[in-house]
């Protein structure tokens, strides 16, 4: 017999236990001229289609009031102009005072997974970009294939891995300033369940047994049906 697996699809999207908070405030460019039609937002899709989850736009003036994720310390505040070549990453302490993010051209960070996504269920993980030090994440890329690239701000940040059948995994990544930058390979690790996909079931030793001979195993119900039911008391 070998072993059938269920798969546990993990939804990171808002992060847990984080009220709405309004924030406003304006954008501006280096010169500190107003930039109209920029994207502000605190949650954001990154990777070639950048975008906003309930996000705001600034108008003429730069104005935005825009919803964000306020864990009742601080939240990030990501801005965008509508070219996507120049962007702006603050974190808030205060939703009550007005916030000013100054846009400056952005870096654009390649990196890649150590394992081919095919054989994982669903064929994508979800990478989020942290503040370092300053949870939760202002973004994430949902990865469909080992390399994948995303714009954010010089600066210093942790990237971390999610998906049901990997560990959840921490790195730690400095952007410096310019065009491009290379993060490297991100590695991963399967999870004990995951590792045990299409292996042979381990042996077992049955307290008792109903029906069947009380040393039975695995292997002798192969072709079978079996429903195997986990359960304890915390």
């Amino acid at each position: 017999m070998r072993i059938r697996h269920f798969i546990l699809s993990l939804a990171f999207a808002l992060p847990c236990f984080a009220e709405p908070a309004t924030l406003t405030g304006r954008v501006l460019d280096a010169d500190g001229k107003p930039v109209a039609g920029a994207d502000v937002g605190s949650l954001w899709q990154l990777g070639p289609e950048a975008r906003p989850i309930r996000g705001a736009t600034t108008g003429e003036d730069g104005s935005f009031s825009a919803t964000a994720n306020w864990n009742g310390r601080s939240a990030p505040l990501f801005a965008m102009d509508s070219s996507r070549k120049r962007g702006a990453l603050v974190i808030v302490e205060d939703p009550a005072k007005p916030v000013e993010l100054r846009v400056a051209p952005l870096v654009k960070v390649s990196a890649s997974l150590d394992r081919d996504l095919s054989s994982l269920e669903p064929a994508s993980l979800n990478v989020q970009w942290i503040v370092r030090g300053k949870k939760p994440s202002f973004g994430s890329v949902y990865a469909k294939s080992r390399a994948f690239d995303v714009l954010v701000p010089p600066g210093d940040y942790t990237v971390a891995i999610a998906h049901g059948e990997l560990r959840y995994a921490e790195r730690d990544v400095t952007v410096p300033a310019g065009e491009a930058f290379d993060a490297g390979t991100l590695a991963t690790e399967l999870t004990p369940i995951a590792a045990s996909y299409g292996k042979p079931a381990p042996d077992w030793f049955a307290a008792d047994v109903r029906g069947l001979p009380k040393d039975v195993q695995p292997k002798d119900l192969k072709g079978k049906w079996v429903l195997i039911e986990f359960w304890g008391v915390g």
